[in-house]
């Protein structure tokens, strides 16, 4: 089930780090916990072991610098003075669009034949009082 993208993603990754002497450590992307499951995780840790690509750190075998699946780092406040501080110099904003309103600009975009995703909507301009 692991995508090709994914196993070129990580073999590319395990090659630069073992090229240049480097650790290569496997964090989990799984904040979004509709799509998470502990039963994937670990199916992609185990084709990845198949394949030959071993991990000097993560969460199948710990390390200095975990935790490794990204929820448990947003818990942990790893993220939080760094969110603050880019807060702070105007490179991030709040946002607070619902799912329905993310799939509604999906659906014009879709049908646009535009590039997907989200592109600020209108929290990028909205003004502290807005956003309060």
């Amino acid at each position: 089930m692991l995508h090709v993208g994914a196993l070129r993603d990580a073999l590319f990754k395990f090659l630069f780090a073992k090229h240049n002497g480097g650790v290569n450590i496997l964090r989990i992307e799984d904040t979004d916990r509709s799509r998470y499951s502990a039963e994937s995780e670990q199916e992609f840790i185990t084709t990845l072991k198949w394949v030959g690509i071993e991990y000097d750190e993560g969460p199948h075998v710990g390390g200095p610098f975990g935790p490794y699946r990204q929820s448990e780092r947003k818990e942990a406040g790893i993220y939080a003075p760094w969110i603050a501080k880019l807060m702070e110099l105007g490179h991030a904003y709040k946002a607070f669009d619902t799912k329905e309103e993310l799939d509604d600009v999906r659906k014009i975009q879709e049908a646009n034949k535009l590039p997907t995703g989200y592109f600020g909507g209108s929290w990028r301009d909205a003004t502290p009082e807005q956003v309060a």
